[in-house]
C-alpha cells in the first residue's frame, strides 16, 4: 500500500517523501566510518617512543624501505609494516636478534588495535 494525498484537482498521488529520504541516506553513507578507521587514520605524535624503536629497526637493516625522515607517520601505515615484519619472522625466526625482537614486541603491543581490530569491544 502506498502513501498518498490529494492534489488541488482531487487526484490521489503518492507522497513525496522519498527525496528527504534520499538525502538522508546519502549523509549517513558519506559520514559512516568503519569502527577501526579512527585508529587506521590516526597520527603518531612526533615525540612518541615508537620513532626511535622503528629507526633503530631501520638503522639494523630490518624495517626495510620507508620514508625515514618524515614525520608524522598513521597508525595504520606502522600497523600494515609491522603485520609484513611478523609474517618474515614467524617464517624465519632466527632472521632477527633477540634485542630487535624486543623491539618489535614492544611495537606489537603499542600497535595491537590496528594489527587485530577483530578484538576491539563497541564504544
Amino acid at each position: 500500500m502506498t502513501a498518498v494525498e490529494s492534489n488541488s484537482a482531487g487526484k490521489a498521488r503518492p507522497l513525496r517523501i522519498w527525496k528527504p529520504a534520499l538525502w538522508l541516506l546519502a549523509v549517513v553513507l558519506v559520514s559512516w566510518q568503519p569502527a577501526d578507521a579512527g585508529l587506521k587514520d590516526e597520527i603518531l605524535p612526533t615525540d612518541h617512543w615508537a620513532y626511535s624503536a622503528i629507526e633503530e629497526l631501520y638503522a639494523s637493516g630490518f624495517w626495510g624501505r620507508w620514508p625515514i625522515g618524515t614525520r608524522p607517520w598513521y597508525r595504520g601505515d606502522i600497523a600494515e609494516r609491522l603485520a609484513e615484519l611478523r609474517e618474515h619472522i614467524a617464517a624465519e625466526p632466527a632472521w632477527m636478534p633477540k634485542d630487535l625482537q624486543w623491539q618489535m614486541n614492544q611495537l606489537y603491543s603499542e600497535f595491537d588495535d590496528e594489527l587485530h581490530p577483530e578484538r576491539r569491544t563497541s564504544e
